[in-house]
C-alpha cells in the first residue's frame, strides 16, 4: 500500500511538475498582465463603478514591480524511516504594494 502511494505521489509530482521553478510566479504575473490589458475597457468600467482609487496602468505597474522582485523558493522531498514520502515546496511571500485599491 505504501509503495503504491509513493508511486502515485511521484506520478503527481511529475504530472504537475512541482519543483523549484523560480520562473513560475513571473509567468503567472505575465499571464495576469496580458489578461488585464486584453480586458482593459471592462476593468476600467468596474473601477469606475466602485470608485476605486486605482487605474489599470497602476495595476499593471504593480504587476511589473512584483515581476522584478527576486523570489526565494526552496523545495525538497523527504522520505521518513517508515517509507512515507513528504514533499515540501516553499513559495515566496511577496510584500504588499504601497498602492491601495
Amino acid at each position: 500500500m505504501k509503495k503504491d502511494f509513493i508511486v502515485d505521489m511521484q506520478n503527481s509530482y511529475n504530472v504537475y511538475n512541482i519543483n523549484d521553478d523560480a520562473g513560475l510566479p513571473n509567468r503567472i504575473l505575465e499571464y495576469l498582465k496580458s489578461r488585464i490589458e486584453e480586458n482593459r475597457n471592462e476593468i476600467e468600467k468596474i473601477i469606475s463603478i466602485f470608485e476605486a482609487k486605482i487605474t489599470v496602468n497602476e495595476i499593471i505597474d504593480i504587476i511589473e514591480d512584483e515581476k522584478n522582485k527576486k523570489p526565494i523558493s526552496i523545495g525538497k522531498t523527504i522520505v521518513d524511516n517508515s517509507g512515507f514520502m513528504f514533499a515540501q515546496v516553499l513559495e515566496p511571500v511577496r510584500t504588499n504594494s504601497s498602492k491601495s485599491i
